[in-house]
């Protein structure tokens, strides 16, 4: 099968996920990617740029996007010889993105979202949280409108919708774990607004206030507006910092994720969490809020110790953990991640794509 793969947004998760299947699915697939940046021009004008890069796309089985581009505009410009089924993937969604400090919700940048959806024959999400977040933003935005709402649309978009969770590279430690008395803590989330940065280090700032001993690797890609708690935190945390910076190398960053003992997310968006599922892939224990996708990743046997409502109390509960319970724990979640395996999710895709394909057929 020959698939055509468009992605306008080429980094971070977007990146791994799209990456990891080009090179691992028993398809062959044509990558075209847009940096990823500059969104909001990305999320009208990608499809423009990808309609004057696409030259034969008769030869395409299936065409594969990410949502960041306009699939109502793709298609409409190539009708009417243009047969293939179109499979829209959503990282995210506009409606429910957090506004950054000063920015106002603009009701647009969601509809297009809706379009997408409705332009494309199948939709698939990166969690069941997700899609029923969107499904839910989806009839309450419409029925903004002051009349005429078109609550049918909500109905449409899910009879097309499933979820697959986003494969991604994962090397799961095969070693038996090597935890030691000061715990190995890891940040490894972009540096931006919607990761909550804050949250995470004002509770490291009060436990080694209060001498708790920990080392602190914080990785994860920083952009032009990084929030200020991090510089904050390079001079307050020095004592604790091993790692302080984005790691280049695939092999280095491996490296660390076998070396903690624990992963932290405060994060106020997230659809699916690729960082912390590589981490505990590795045998990390994991802090995760009670909120977005986050219990859904872990078994009901580690919920009730690892998702928390008040971070503060409940790290302080992991540092009471002793060494044996410790490594029984980093056991659990390596175990737990293997139904987020390379190999299964890209098999899952490839397979929901062939039975694209032969109903096309018939």
């Amino acid at each position: 099968m020959k698939i055509l793969a468009l992605e306008a947004f080429y980094t971070g998760s977007h990146k791994v996920f799209i990456d990891t299947f080009v090179k691992h699915s028993r398809h062959q697939i044509d990558l075209k990617t847009m940096a990823g940046r500059f969104f909001k021009w990305r999320t009208r004008g990608a499809s423009y740029h990808f309609m004057g890069q696409v030259k034969d796309l008769e030869s395409y089985d299936l065409i594969f996007c990410g949502s960041m581009m306009s699939v109502a505009d793709f298609r409409a410009f190539f009708r009417p010889r243009l047969d293939q089924k179109f499979v829209s993937y959503f990282h995210e969604t506009q409606f429910s993105y957090p506004l950054k400090e000063g920015e106002k919700f603009d009701i647009q940048y969601g509809l297009n979202d809706v379009s997408t959806a409705m332009a494309s024959d199948y939709c698939i999400f990166n969690s069941l949280y997700h899609q029923r977040q969107f499904l839910n933003d989806v009839q309450k935005n419409l029925k903004k409108m002051p009349d005429f709402q078109p609550l049918w649309i909500v109905e449409n978009i899910a009879n097309k919708s499933q979820v697959i969770y986003p494969c991604s590279e994962i090397i799961k430690n095969e070693d038996t774990p090597q935890v030691q008395d000061k715990l190995r803590v890891l940040y490894n989330h972009r540096w931006e607004h919607d990761k909550n940065p804050e949250e995470f280090f004002q509770c490291l700032f009060r436990l080694s206030d209060e001498n708790y001993e920990f080392d602190l690797y914080v990785l994860g890609e920083s952009y032009k507006n990084t929030p200020k708690i991090f510089e904050l935190a390079k001079q307050k945390l020095h004592r604790h910092i091993r790692q302080f910076s984005y790691v280049e190398s695939s092999d280095e960053y491996q490296k660390i994720l076998k070396l903690c003992d624990l992963v932290v997310s405060t994060s106020i968006q997230e659809n699916y969490g690729i960082s912390v599922v590589e981490a505990m892939s590795n045998g990390c224990m994991a802090l995760l809020p009670k909120r977005l996708s986050y219990p859904e990743l872990l078994p009901k046997n580690l919920r009730r110790q690892f998702i928390y409502q008040d971070l503060y109390p409940s790290f302080k509960k992991i540092f009471d953990l002793n060494i044996d319970e410790k490594l029984d724990y980093c056991s659990q979640f390596s175990i737990a991640m293997n139904k987020f395996s390379t190999k299964k999710l890209v098999n899952q895709l490839d397979d929901f794509f062939e039975t694209i394909v032969s109903k096309q057929d018939k």
